[in-house]
This record gives structure tokens, C-alpha cells and sequence, in this order.
């Protein structure tokens, strides 16, 4: 299980968890985990949008991360596993949002490793973790404005074609 700690705008400490099985993260609120416990802090299950064929893919996400974005008020949820990578307003937390999601690319239907945003939420790096892959690089604006709920890369970065990233800081 991977756990992102998350402090959510509105004052709120959430901890998003990925189990290893089940194609769907949870988002907790901490302060109840460790007074009431588990079934009382569950707030939410986020699910692989129903976009994704599920068939194929048999895993749910690998990682999360989620920021809050200052421009537009909201808190954002990107999680990186089946079919790619998938963002979610989770402004509400007790019910996320599916806004849209990102693909390797033409020909790519690889599960992401790793979907980081840069601070401004307009672009995103992921890593797939897959020899001879690079980091793909996505502008998230045609998203974030709804005119595309399936988004390309716009560009790819490796250091050495013979190497696979790993993880990122932006």
C-alpha cells in the first residue's frame, strides 16, 4: 500500500492510500483514523474511470499525488496506475470529481508509474517504468478546460535511452 499524506484546503490532514489490489484509492481523514479508526475515517474510494478497459488492465493506481491550485480554487487529485494517469477534484473529498486523464501516447496504453504536476497544475511529467521509456511531459490546460478528456503528451525527456525514470520532484 502507498500512502500520500495530503493537507487538504480545508484544514483537514487526509492520508490517499493505493492498495496493492483494487482499482480504486481511498482517501482518509487522519484525524479520525487514529481516534475512531478505519471504517469511521473512510471518506471516499476513488475509481479507475470507467473510460479505461479494465480488462486489459488489471491493476489500480500505483501512486497519487494531490496539491491545491491557488488559480482556481480547487484540490486536485492525480493518481498514476491503470490505463495512465487520471486527475480528480477532490475539493469535496467525500465525493471526488473525474476530470480527465492522460495516455503514454499514440500507440502507448502502458500503466503509469508516477504522474507529478508542476506547482501551477498546468503541466505534468509521468513515468511509465518500462525499459527504453522516457519521462512524457503534458499540458494540462485542454483538461482543465474541458476540451479533451484524454490528453497526449507533448513532449518526452530521458537522460539515456537505456535507463527507465523513476521518480520526480517538480
Amino acid at each position: 500500500v502507498h500512502v500520500f499524506p495530503y493537507r487538504h484546503s480545508d484544514g483537514r490532514t487526509l492520508l490517499i492510500t493505493t492498495p496493492t489490489v483494487g482499482q480504486y484509492a481511498q482517501i482518509y481523514d487522519a484525524r479520525k483514523l487514529i481516534g475512531q479508526g478505519a471504517q469511521a475515517a473512510l471518506l471516499s474510494q476513488v475509481p479507475v474511470p470507467s473510460e479505461v478497459n479494465l480488462k486489459q488492465f488489471t491493476r489500480g493506481y500505483h501512486d497519487t499525488y494531490a496539491q491545491y491550485d491557488p488559480a482556481t480554487k480547487r484540490d486536485l487529485l492525480y493518481t498514476a496506475g491503470t490505463g495512465g494517469g487520471h486527475v480528480f477534484d477532490i475539493s469535496k473529498a467525500e465525493s471526488p470529481a473525474y476530470l480527465f486523464s492522460m495516455t503514454g501516447g499514440e500507440g502507448l496504453t502502458s500503466s503509469f508509474h508516477t504522474l507529478i504536476p508542476t506547482p501551477d497544475s498546468r503541466y505534468a511529467v509521468s513515468t511509465i517504468e518500462r525499459p527504453y521509456r522516457p519521462m512524457f511531459i503534458y499540458d494540462l490546460q485542454p483538461g482543465f478546460e474541458g476540451k479533451s478528456k484524454a490528453l497526449n503528451p507533448i513532449g518526452a525527456w530521458t537522460a539515456d535511452w537505456r535507463d527507465t525514470p523513476h521518480l520526480m520532484v517538480m
